[in-house]
């Protein structure tokens, strides 16, 4: 009985031991450890005019009130609107706004926009430096520019306000004619890498 219970004995231990050593190879537990995290970030660019519910605005010249005297221009200029954007640029990349028009200005006027350097609260990052005034046309003039990783802010009062200012072109005062239903024309906005 004894050799029995030694030989169980032995086995037991035995099994005891190569389970304990099989735990040991397969544990790689040890007092520190590291895994990786792979961070990725679009490289993006988007931009809109605010608010929504104003983007269609009038520019309307004044009737002279004297004989002798030019159409008045000293109303038709508007600051409702303003330029929202989110950028995310590369290494050593900025970006800049181009801004144009779908068709011609009327012959003897001229429509320009500045836009005020950027404000609001809800906005961080680089924002871009506005250019001085644009005279609008079909070809795309540089209003904004040097625009690095930032955002904004959503909304009116939030980034770059657009002020719009019609007028005569004196030399082309002759090339004026009456359109009272109006010449509607789109003004696009375009976030392009500089």
């Amino acid at each position: 009985m004894n050799k029995i219970f030694n030989n169980t004995l032995l086995v037991l231990m035995l099994t005891c031991s190569f389970f304990s050593l099989q735990a040991q190879a397969d544990n790689n537990d040890v007092t520190t450890d590291d895994h990786d995290v792979k961070i990725i970030i679009p490289n993006f660019a988007i931009l809109d005019v605010e608010p929504e519910a104003t983007l269609s605005i009038d520019l309307t010249a004044g009737e002279p009130t004297e004989a002798g005297t030019a159409l008045n221009f000293a109303n038709a200029t508007n600051a409702d609107l303003w330029l929202n954007y989110s950028s995310i640029v590369a290494t050593s990349e900025t970006r800049k706004i181009t801004v144009q028009t779908s068709a011609a200005i009327p012959a003897g006027l001229e429509l320009k926009v500045t836009a005020a350097p950027y404000a609001g609260a809800d906005g961080g990052g680089i924002t871009g430096a506005p250019t001085t005034e644009v005279t609008l046309s079909t070809t795309a003039a540089d209003i904004v520019t040097g625009i690095g990783s930032c955002y904004t802010g959503d909304g009116n009062t939030n980034g770059h306000n657009l002020n719009y200012a019609l007028n005569a072109i004196d030399a082309d005062y002759g090339n004026i004619v009456s359109s009272t239903a109006g010449t509607t024309i789109t003004i696009t906005y375009t976030i392009v890498t500089e």
